[in-house]
């Protein structure tokens, strides 16, 4: 919470939630333990961070880069998905925009940029598109409801997401 929380809490909030189970001296030296075993490194980029990058490199449109934005977060909630690496997720994502919104090819520079190639992509690019369809009957709604919205130009609804190119992509590989 210190290193995500704009407010992060003190301590004696800690001793507070565990009814004084311990002292303020055994959360802090707690702590200085999870710290030191991290190595201080609990930061993990973000899916988002590299497909700013790839998007910028395959100069992009927003659309694409919407929807990519969009698969991504379909992902994001995918117990399956939680492995994966964030670049390997939004290059496949951005892939995957690509191709439904208008057959665009990965290119040279997106395989330069991304490091993965068309082919290390499609299985992830399968299961993203996956997701699609079954974002269509799924019982989690946040982020297509999100996606919906003008603000993010309605991409979860546009028709590409249940075009031929889509389902095809869809059914080659089932989770």
């Amino acid at each position: 919470s210190k290193y995500e929380e704009m407010y992060a809490p003190e301590v004696a909030d800690f001793v507070y939630i565990t009814d004084n189970a311990y002292t303020k001296k055994d959360i802090q030296e707690i702590e200085q333990d999870i710290l030191r075993t991290l190595d201080f490194s609990f930061g993990r980029p973000l899916c988002l961070h590299f497909l700013r990058r790839f998007s910028k490199a395959g100069q992009v449109d927003a659309v694409k880069h919407t929807l990519a934005k969009y698969l991504m977060e379909l992902a994001m909630v995918e117990y399956d998905m939680v492995h994966l690496k964030p670049s390997h997720i939004a290059a496949a994502s951005l892939y995957l925009a690509m191709i439904v919104l208008d057959d665009s090819k990965w290119t040279p520079t997106l395989q330069f940029y991304s490091s993965y190639s068309e082919n290390e992509l499609l299985s992830l690019v399968h299961k993203l598109a996956q997701l699609v369809v079954k974002s269509e009957s799924n019982k989690l709604t946040a982020v297509k409801t999100k996606y919906s919205s003008s603000k993010f130009m309605k991409i979860a609804v546009i028709p590409q997401l249940k075009s031929k190119t889509l389902l095809e992509l869809a059914s080659k590989d089932k989770v």
